[in-house]
């Protein structure tokens, strides 16, 4: 009963956002979702028309919604290839996203690589007059994610990245020493790099949320979306395992990366490290305690 709620409700979101009546059917979950529960939405007219869906509880409307517009605002600028955002809204039960559904795979070559190297230092060449930040908060997974806007590229960083992270784990009992030499240094190193410009990052990019078409075309999915270093993005491709050096090498040719960046790189990913801890604990606190150590060596 809940689920012809729901798709009466879908039904009525994709048609007044696409202009076309559409009547949705819920399929089965699909894999890649660990936040929302992911499903195909089927079309009950057509057996070509779906749509991918992200469904959660009705109080995870705002997560959902911040998605929509952080998708809607990277596929806004051309630069690289998206789900197309299509519509947000709640029932009393559900709250859910619906995108372009795209048929994609992870497997790809040098070309494809290339592709999403140059076509990424394209993104990052979309700036905002603002400063670093965004005009809504958001997530990184299921933790809130702050965004503020913010001159100083430094204070963003330290204020509502690290140490907000870090006051996560202190909560959730990992502790550390010298939190505040620690801040003292990254703060100073980060100072060193002069003119930081505020670009549009995914702020996840990981390869889990990299795919391809069959056609060769790079997708990028599932992010974090705000005006921060570009380096942030660069940082988390190789924090899991760095994707090919054809990535890397494409991506330097259109936008090269500035001198520091492999002590900053760890300092962005110390970042994500921690958010693993804030949710998965474990391994990820002895990790995240190796790079802090490291940190507190650089200068």
């Amino acid at each position: 009963m809940a689920f012809v709620q729901l798709e009466e409700k879908i039904s009525s979101a994709v048609s007044a956002a696409t202009g076309k009546e559409f009547k949705a059917s819920i399929g089965p979950s699909v894999g890649g979702g660990c936040v929302s529960d992911t499903r195909v939405i089927l079309s009950k007219d057509s057996d070509s028309l779906k749509f991918f869906a992200k469904i959660g509880t009705p109080s995870e409307v705002s997560m959902l919604a911040a998605e929509y517009y952080g998708v809607l605002e990277m596929y806004n600028t051309e630069t690289i290839r998206l789900p197309k955002p299509i519509c947000y809204d709640s029932t009393d039960r559900f709250s859910f996203l619906i995108l372009e559904n795209l048929n994609m795979t992870s497997r790809a070559g040098r070309r494809e690589y290339q592709l999403l190297g140059k076509q990424l230092a394209r993104l990052h060449r979309c700036t905002s007059d603002r400063g670093f930040g965004w005009h809504r908060g958001n997530t990184i997974g299921p933790t809130p994610q702050l965004n503020p806007w913010t001159s100083s590229w430094t204070e963003f960083f330290v204020n509502y990245r690290l140490h907000y992270q870090m006051e996560l784990a202190k909560r959730n009992n990992l502790k550390f020493e010298h939190e505040e030499g620690l801040l003292h240094k990254v703060e100073k190193l980060l100072n060193q790099k002069q003119d930081v410009i505020p670009s549009l990052v995914h702020g996840d990019l990981w390869s889990g949320n990299i795919g391809f078409l069959t056609s060769g075309e790079p997708v990028i999915f599932d992010p974090a979306t705000y005006y921060g270093d570009r380096e942030v993005d660069i940082a988390m491709t190789e924090l899991f395992g760095r994707l090919p050096e054809d990535f890397y090498v494409a991506y330097n040719d259109e936008f090269p990366l500035t001198e520091g960046y492999e002590q900053r790189r760890i300092v962005y990913n110390l970042y994500h490290v921690l958010n693993h801890f804030n949710l998965f604990g474990g391994m990820y606190g002895r990790k995240a305690k190796g790079m802090m150590q490291e940190i507190m060596e650089f200068i």
